[in-house]
């Protein structure tokens, strides 16, 4: 088969893979006509949840744009058997200057969380520099087999945010 039409051909996610969908109702950076750019440049990132200073090596790792025009996105995470029955740590972030991840990995994870309950700015600025952590969510013994819906939603900056994700088997 040539390359032009191996390129066009769809996705077909593996028997084993997770959907994972995010979706907004609010941006965190709508509110500003000068300032924002009106979209969200967000990373998630998905590590297996430790008992360690650090993070791992992400689990899953996706970076992308949500637009005003383009509000929800979905990926597929091919090996479901990496996740299953783990402990996650799900971080949604939204990117001002495309931090290398293995800089996040390094963070002191634990204190970057209190931090963001303590909603402590300066602290997060310490760990992340200009990128903002929007949220988090620890789950506990996922199971590919049964979803797994949550909110990520709070204010940043005076702008508000709502982030609705669904993790899921195929």
């Amino acid at each position: 088969m040539d390359s032009a039409k191996l390129a066009t051909r769809p996705y077909t996610p593996q028997t084993d893979s997770v959907f994972i969908s995010i979706s907004t109702s609010d941006l965190s950076e709508d509110m500003s006509k000068i300032l924002s750019t009106k979209n969200d440049e967000l990373l998630i990132l998905i590590y297996e949840y430790q008992d360690s200073t650090t993070l791992s090596v992400p689990l899953f790792q996706k970076a992308f744009t949500v637009k005003t025009t383009q509000k929800s996105h979905a990926f597929f995470f091919d090996k479901a058997e990496l996740i299953e029955g783990k402990n996650l740590l799900f971080l949604i972030i939204e990117q001002d200057f495309d931090r290398p991840i293995e800089q996040i990995d390094q963070v002191q994870y634990k204190a970057l969380l209190n931090a963001f309950k303590e909603r402590n700015y300066q602290q997060i600025k310490r760990f992340l520099g200009n990128e903002d952590l929007l949220g988090f969510r620890l789950i506990k013994a996922y199971q590919p087999g049964e979803p797994t819906h949550f909110k990520i939603e709070g204010v940043h900056k005076l702008d508000f945010y709502d982030y609705s994700v669904e993790i899921r088997r195929k």
